[in-house]
């Protein structure tokens, strides 16, 4: 292969890598705990499961995502524009904010607070309670409260 195209495919493999980037991390969550993310622009999906532990996944960025367990708050903070997906146990009170970004939460039974300041927001299942806070965006809730 000749030495120029040989350097466009290592570029081309750099930017694909570069472009999947992904970073992951799971914590122990506290029982009955909250579980609070924060991401500044990005989508965030949280969904709820059975493990008693709170995995985070960003993609976009090999540094994307934070986890920090407290007490009784698992903290998940999302670093510049990543797509992030959080699962959480499914019976906890979810926290989300994000200043721009659509905000979708599955299968959470706890409560949940949702802002964005431009977003669409999109609950499915069955949660406790539901709280929306947005300036711009659609609203949508699939299922119902108890």
């Amino acid at each position: 292969m000749p030495r120029a195209m040989r350097a466009i495919t290592t570029c081309a493999l750099a930017l694909l890598l570069a472009a999947g980037a992904e970073a992951q991390t799971r914590v122990a969550a506290p029982k009955g705990g909250t579980v609070e993310v924060r991401a500044a622009s990005g989508s965030v999906r949280v969904v709820g499961w059975s493990r008693a532990e709170v995995s985070a996944t960003a993609q976009g960025r090999e540094d994307g995502v934070r986890v920090a367990r407290g007490r009784s708050v698992t903290q998940v903070r999302a670093r510049g524009d990543a797509a992030l997906e959080v699962r959480v146990p499914a019976g906890r009170r979810v926290v989300v904010k994000t200043q721009s970004g659509d905000i979708a939460v599955e299968g959470v039974d706890g409560a949940l607070d949702l802002e964005s300041m431009s977003g669409d927001f999109r609950v499915a299942g069955t949660p406790r309670l539901v709280t929306v806070e947005g300036v711009s965006g659609d609203v949508d809730v699939a299922g119902s409260t108890e």
